[in-house]
């Protein structure tokens, strides 16, 4: 019915709950350099049972398989049966896993990071990947219900005082970004424009790709900002500022607070970080500490060559 995986994909992925940096319209936004594919298993009815979703370049004649622009993760991901007990849970994702990886086309190295509900990285190990463990920040509404009592009390003072002098409004992308380029003035920003840009072209329609500017109310200066992306059970900070000149309000704290206490999802992914300051900063808002696998392979040698050199670390 369907000559490629691909195609398969892009018919039938809005009938999965799928992660929404896993589905066509991201990808599509995001892979402005090479493009995207993906990997995919079924049980024997035909059903999902795994998909592996990837971005793909060629760079000096060295193909890669490695994480597209703003995206926190990518990789596989598992449908699994219905009353799964966990003895068979670990040798369904065992056998997914074999399947998925044998489908990637040949390259010289890969590079991806996983969702944070993927733990079980073994079939990864046995076929001579890599593997190193991040960290995020999730606040999962089934287990915890914060309230500002709970917050760090530097942070919930600061959350206290901004909200009275601050309000919340929805932004189009064309104030958010003027707003986010004058906050950081000299200073490189983090986030690409063109892709953020696509991001909202594709997801703007779905109520899933929203942004956000936090101003005060005597003066309407702009004091912080964020890009925040939902799906079906996540909301997503996958973007923020805050003007280094008002730091004294806190207009990020409110702000992020704010989406907390708002989020209609299950759970509120802060998207990292490792940033030893950030972390701090989100460590404050009772979330939960939360592992990411960032999973890579060498197949050149003359890259692990380079490796060795520039990258002792990683090999």
């Amino acid at each position: 019915m369907y000559q490629t995986n691909k195609e398969e994909f892009r018919a039938l992925s809005k009938k999965h709950k799928i992660p929404i940096q896993f589905t066509p319209e991201w990808m599509d936004a995001v892979c402005i350099k090479g493009d995207w594919d993906v990997a995919i298993t079924k049980d024997n009815k035909g059903n999902w049972s795994g998909i592996l979703v990837y971005h793909y370049r060629k760079i000096f004649g060295i193909k890669i398989i490695l994480m597209p622009s703003m995206t926190f993760y990518n990789g596989i991901y598992f449908f699994y049966p219905d009353n799964i007990t966990p003895y068979k849970k670990t040798g369904f994702e065992n056998k997914v896993c074999e399947i998925l990886i044998a489908q990637l086309p040949k390259h010289h190295f890969y590079y991806q990071q996983f969702h944070h509900s993927f733990t079980n990285w073994s079939p990864l190990f046995w076929n001579k990947f890599k593997q190193t463990t991040r960290y995020t920040y999730i606040i999962d509404s089934s287990k915890q219900l914060l309230k500002l009592e709970e917050l760090k009390p530097s942070l919930k003072r600061n959350i206290v005082n901004a909200s009275q002098v601050c309000e919340i409004t929805k932004s189009t992308f064309d104030a958010f970004w003027l707003a986010l380029d004058s906050c950081y003035k000299n200073r490189s920003i983090p986030f690409s424009k063109a892709v953020m840009l696509r991001i909202n072209k594709n997801l703007e329609n779905k109520e899933n790709c929203l942004f956000y500017l936090c101003k005060e109310k005597s003066t309407g200066s702009i004091l912080a900002g964020s890009f925040i992306v939902n799906d079906q059970i996540s909301s997503y900070y996958v973007a923020g500022f805050y003007n280094p000149e008002r730091k004294d309000i806190s207009g990020i704290s409110y702000l992020l607070w704010h989406h907390i206490e708002n989020n209609n999802r299950l759970i509120f992914d802060f998207e990292g970080s490792m940033i030893q300051n950030i972390e701090f900063f989100f460590r404050g808002f009772g979330a939960t500490l939360t592992p990411v696998s960032r999973i890579w392979k060498c197949n050149s040698s003359l890259l692990k060559l380079l490796f060795k050199i520039k990258f002792k670390d990683l090999l």
